[in-house]
């Protein structure tokens, strides 16, 4: 991904003048240098749909009003998180160089062309599924595979994420053949409609753009590998501590009222993930890679805690912190950035979505706070513990 430094290299490079109000704003840049290289390789021609999939909050990043409501309001709607690739669908409108086939595109941009990098030939099963009496609808879902242990050349994927990942970043030719030779081919989960049959729907609310998916589905027959996304509105409590126990990755929760905004990360969907609670120490430090804002700041902190055998060791990396307590723990020593050693042996409590027992490392870890009232040795990796939702207690206690 390029840093915004880089990106207004870019611009200068191809002669692009950035207003100064969106000289910050790395989306706004991208889409300037893409619509340019599109009209430069491709003259004349419509540009295919540019649409980055909705974002999803996390359930600690909303009030806890809204956290309530959405247990208990049938106004808010819950599915499966799904452990896949967020994928657009594009039906029938072909990429830059064919047409007639499905477009798939992932969240992700390209850093030669600016655009949503396309992954339908790694997935032909999808990309030549005949929809034509769809064309010009678009989807948002999930494209995810029906097994944790793919097998790929030499190695097995150990979850639905890894395989699917696999997938997509190797060559269509290694694609197709590992799907071919295992007879596992992925599948896509469809969550949203935002175009249908050419008209952009995204402003209407999500219970009548499901509206229009439910009756899609109950004209149409799909094939197995395209799937409605199922809907939870009551007992959504149970649901969640249900999906938990089944080993899923969690719940996504949805306003029936809301809008489709590609923008910002909106309060109209969050996700509610599986996650674990740990005690440990700042041990240290790493580097940012930063170019811009961060270069000068610390990128995160090292904690560790005590296993099994009472050894000090590295449980996480926690990076996610806000930018006053970067600047505090930061300290510039002849031109060197160093960690603040106030900070050195701190206590924290962090949390992540599972613990590795090969790593021995909590994964997405992020700090919860500071504790000055747990002393060092108590901090051990037998300690982790299930972290429950904030105000799943009060109401199902």
């Amino acid at each position: 991904m390029k840093t915004l430094n880089e990106l207004h290299d870019l611009c200068k490079k191809h002669g692009i003048l950035l207003p100064e109000e969106i000289r910050n704003k790395k989306e706004e840049i991208q889409n300037r240098i893409m619509d340019l290289l599109w009209k430069q390789e491709h003259p004349g021609k419509p540009r295919t749909l540019q649409i980055k999939p909705m974002s999803l909050k996390s359930f600690s990043e909303v009030s806890p009003e809204q956290q309530q409501e959405a247990w208990e309001s049938p106004r808010w709607l819950a599915s499966v998180k799904i452990d896949g690739l967020r994928c657009i669908m594009q039906v029938g409108t072909g990429s830059s160089d064919e047409s007639g086939s499905n477009i798939l595109t992932s969240r992700r941009r390209s850093d030669i062309n600016f655009r949503f990098r396309e992954l339908q030939d790694n997935f032909p099963h999808i990309k030549g599924l005949s929809l034509t009496f769809l064309t010009g609808t678009v989807f948002d879902g999930e494209l995810f595979s029906p097994v944790h242990d793919f097998k790929l050349e030499e190695e097995t994927t150990k979850n639905q994420l890894q395989a699917v990942v696999a997938l997509a970043i190797c060559s269509p030719e290694k694609a197709i053949e590992f799907q071919r030779r295992s007879n596992t081919w992925m599948h896509y989960t469809i969550f949203d409609l935002l175009f249908h049959e050419g008209k952009d729907i995204r402003s209407y609310p999500f219970k009548k753009r499901r509206e229009f998916l439910e009756e899609i589905f109950s004209q149409y027959v799909f094939g197995p590998y395209m799937h409605l996304e199922e809907l939870v509105s009551e007992n959504k409590k149970q649901f969640y501590t249900d999906c938990i126990t089944k080993g899923l990755e969690g719940i996504v929760f949805k306003n029936i009222e809301s809008p489709y905004i590609s923008t910002g990360r909106p309060p109209n969907w969050f996700k509610l993930k599986k996650e674990l609670t740990l005690d440990g120490w700042v041990s240290g430090f790493y580097r940012s890679k930063d170019k811009g804002s961060l270069k000068d700041l610390i990128g995160g902190f090292e904690i560790s805690s005590y296993d099994d055998l009472g050894r000090e060791s590295v449980i996480a990396y926690c990076s996610a912190m806000p930018l006053d307590l970067r600047k505090q723990a930061t300290t510039i020593n002849f031109d060197k950035i160093e960690l603040n050693q106030e900070f050195l042996g701190r206590i924290v409590e962090v949390t992540g979505q599972d613990f590795s027992p090969k790593s021995q490392r909590l994964n997405h870890a992020r700090i919860i706070r500071f504790r000055p009232d747990k002393p060092k040795e108590d901090c051990k990796i037998e300690n982790i513990n299930p972290s429950p939702p904030i105000g799943f207690q009060s109401i199902t206690g």
